[in-house]
């Protein structure tokens, strides 16, 4: 008869996520739910990486993606295109709601030290928005700062706010 496997306090669960020519690891708790692209509301000013908002569950999200917060090529979209919405724990934007495009679907990784290896940053991994570089059986992921990723998110959205006050009817001369 199988028994169902338990978690010792030697592992944890976390979430691969497929970015554009990387990947991304989230605790289990981070991510809430993945989606589609429909009801996206895309932004036509900078910065690029915050690319607009969508409605979830009563919030309007900031949609971002982590490929060119981190200085990289924002990735075409694909059929694969997904947002994940996911919750940084921080206050600074819709209590930590954030959603984040990704290159496919999560998935599930049991994290243990035989499965869990640290590796170096590389060259283009800003380490004020990346914690660690981590090798998950045979992928290569990014650990990210979601405090961090959160605070540049709240920064871009109170400066299109700060540019959106100077247009208001009762600013103009």
């Amino acid at each position: 008869m199988a028994t169902a496997r338990t978690l010792t306090r030697e592992e944890a669960y976390g979430q691969l996520v497929p970015l554009d020519g990387d990947a991304l690891l989230l605790p289990n708790a981070a991510v809430i739910e993945v989606r589609g692209l429909e009801g996206l509301r895309m932004r036509t000013t900078p910065p690029g990486w915050l690319l607009g908002q969508v409605g979830w569950r009563e919030h309007d999200l900031p949609v971002l993606s982590l490929e060119g917060l981190l200085g990289r090529p924002l990735p075409a979209r694909s059929r694969r295109s997904r947002l994940l919405v996911i919750n940084s724990v921080g206050t600074s934007v819709n209590n930590g709601l954030l959603a984040l495009v990704c290159q496919g679907y999560p998935h599930l990784t049991a994290l243990n030290r035989t499965a869990l290896q640290p590796l170096a940053l590389q060259a283009g991994d800003p380490d004020e928005l990346v914690l660690a570089r981590v090798r998950v059986a045979n992928t290569q992921a990014i650990i990210p700062d979601l405090d961090a990723i959160e605070a540049k998110v709240a920064q871009a959205l109170g400066a299109a706010s700060e540019t959106a006050a100077d247009w208001s009817p009762a600013n103009l001369q």
